[in-house]
């Protein structure tokens, strides 16, 4: 079992709480508690800093917690060197940046499994490097770094009322690697016009990506959306198996901007993306 920390009873860290610990299998298991008995994590500073960080970290399983970060960056961020943790059941809301990161720079991430659900993120717009503010930070932001390596992770996210998109996954470079991962997605609210997709598939090397549920309601942007991806780069390894899509692609200017405009706009079929079972209407 390894060992094993429970939480019983509400206690606040205040500044950045940094996990960089690689235990030997089977590891720690550490139970966060839940609701008003929670551990509320808050960096509390105006730099672009995580409320929590963990970095180089192997065997460690996490569950609960609570995690906010308003005047701060993003609210869990995870970068290079850290495989095989898994945090379960946490809750994100009212951050600077994104919500989760998952950033492999220098060294890859692979075998982590992350769900929680995150909203109202995005409060700062000094967080997000891109023109139109508000596009560029997300529910969950995976990869996204030079030469990233990410895979064989596992990605569930409940979002809702948040800028930008609920999970966006990609890699500005043509050096890297996504492959075998797992990204499982309901969404609703996403208000932010030029972006609010439930997935956005974006950058310069193939994703190898399993999609067993996407589920989106409310949405400016499209369930799937593959604006971003690099000519000649190939979505056929992203596989939507199940899918539906209600009262979405509210931005007026979706698909009179692109060419060519895609057929349904829901689920985006450029590049290669493969669908199963879902329901291509926009409300």
């Amino acid at each position: 079992m390894g060992d094993e920390v429970v939480v019983e009873r509400q206690f606040d860290v205040k500044g950045e709480f940094v996990i960089s610990r690689r235990l030997a299998p089977p590891g720690a298991l550490i139970d966060l508690g839940r609701g008003a008995s929670a551990a509320h994590f808050d960096y509390g500073g105006r730099d672009n800093v995580p409320s929590v960080w963990i970095r180089d970290s192997t065997n460690l399983r996490l569950s609960g917690g609570d995690v906010t970060n308003p005047t701060g960056g993003d609210g869990i961020e995870l970068t290079g060197g850290t495989s095989h943790v898994t945090w379960w059941d946490f809750l994100i809301h009212d951050v600077g940046g994104s919500g989760l990161a998952e950033l492999p720079g220098g060294s890859a991430i692979d075998h982590t499994d992350m769900e929680g659900k995150v909203t109202r993120w995005g409060l700062v717009p000094a967080r997000d490097p891109h023109r139109i503010k508000g596009t560029g930070v997300h529910a969950a932001i995976l990869a996204d770094v030079a030469g990233a390596v990410f895979d064989d992770n596992r990605v569930a996210i409940q979002a809702a009322a948040g800028a930008g998109d609920a999970v966006e996954i990609g890699n500005p470079t043509p050096a890297g690697e996504i492959e075998r991962d797992t990204v499982i997605v309901e969404a609703s609210d996403l208000y932010h016009p030029g972006a609010g997709n439930g997935l956005q598939l974006w950058g310069r090397v193939p994703i190898g990506l399993d999609v067993p549920y996407l589920v989106t309601h409310h949405t400016q942007g499209r369930a799937v959306d593959t604006n971003g991806v690099s000519a000649g780069v190939s979505m056929a390894g992203v596989r939507i198996r199940y899918g539906r899509a209600f009262d979405c692609c509210r931005d007026p200017k979706l698909g009179s901007e692109e060419s060519p405009t895609p057929g349904e706009l829901p689920w985006d079929p450029r590049f290669g993306v493969r669908y199963a079972d879902v329901v291509p209407r926009s409300r």
